[in-house]
């Protein structure tokens, strides 16, 4: 009984790389020694008769690998030669080339500081019908170029080691078996310069009753680079023994304790990060002598 069919991938598609062989077959044998020593599989845009074949494998196993491939992409007939008679498995495969992958989608640089950038991507619209091996992500400052290769699951690195104040071009590209795609480019990176202590803090204020003060503030302008890890605020007497201070984690704070009768206090707010603690504000904030309150701003 002859082969009775055949199942290709690609829905009726085998998809190889330019300049070696790819794809696989498998075909329907009824009994278990076809796949004998003298079995080929082969193809032809003709008929199945010995002199129109091409492509040539030897079947020793169902599926299998093909070694050979047709020389060029088109539309075949599969025949299978057993003992030297041939029979045709299956017309209309559709033997196409792997092309490179369309470029990546939607690259961002999402967090910059002095020496770390997180980059994002989306994949790329076209994956060149096959599967995607890894994403090549270049950054070129004035110095040369640096290549970070990421697996095809992957759409971000984190970048480390990068110079301060310093401008990188940034651009990534998907790969598949048939090679790279064009590459997606982001506008410039600049990093930061160095971290540094955070800027004095801004919007300060203290409101105040008989013998509290109602301290708050807004973070300042610059952080330096670093997050903002405490504030401190201290608060002594005018002309007096009194200091008190706090550390507080944000705004606002209450400083309670105060004497009663429109003393004046000096108040001092400093923001600290990991790098170390900024320059501190510094006003003039009074108790109250009656009830209702009153607020002292900067």
């Amino acid at each position: 009984m002859s082969p009775d069919g055949i199942v290709s991938g690609g829905q009726g598609s085998i998809f190889m790389n330019p300049g070696s062989n790819a794809g696989s077959i498998a075909a329907n044998a009824p009994e278990t020694d076809v796949f004998s020593s003298t079995t080929l599989m082969a193809f032809t845009q003709s008929d199945c008769s010995p002199g129109n074949l091409g492509g040539i494998n030897e079947v020793h196993s169902n599926p299998f690998t093909l070694s050979s491939n047709p020389a060029s992409a088109g539309t075949y007939s599969v025949c299978l030669a057993v003992d030297g008679v041939t029979y045709l498995l299956q017309s209309g495969v559709t033997f196409s080339f792997w092309t490179t992958p369309t470029a990546p989608q939607d690259l961002q640089n999402l967090t910059v500081t002095s020496s770390i950038a997180v980059i994002t991507w989306t994949p790329p619209t076209q994956t060149g019908f096959a599967q995607l091996t890894e994403y090549k992500v270049s950054l070129t400052p004035n110095n040369g170029t640096a290549v970070i290769v990421v697996p095809a699951s992957y759409t971000n690195v984190t970048v480390t080691g990068l110079s301060d104040s310093t401008t990188y071009s940034v651009s990534v590209v998907a790969n598949n078996p048939a090679g790279d795609g064009p590459a997606v480019s982001a506008s410039s990176l600049f990093t930061t310069g160095p971290s540094t202590v955070p800027g004095p803090v801004t919007g300060y204020q203290a409101v105040s009753t008989a013998t509290t003060f109602a301290i708050s503030w807004d973070v300042p302008e610059e952080t330096g680079g670093t997050p903002i890890t405490q504030y401190y605020i201290v608060v002594s007497q005018v002309g007096g023994s009194f200091v008190t201070s706090k550390i507080a984690n944000q705004s606002p704070v209450t400083v309670t304790g105060l004497t009663y009768g429109g003393i004046s206090y000096t108040v001092q707010i400093s923001a600290t990060s990991s790098v170390g603690t900024g320059p501190a504000v510094s006003f003039t904030a009074i108790t109250t002598r009656n009830p209702p309150s009153c607020c002292f701003t900067a």
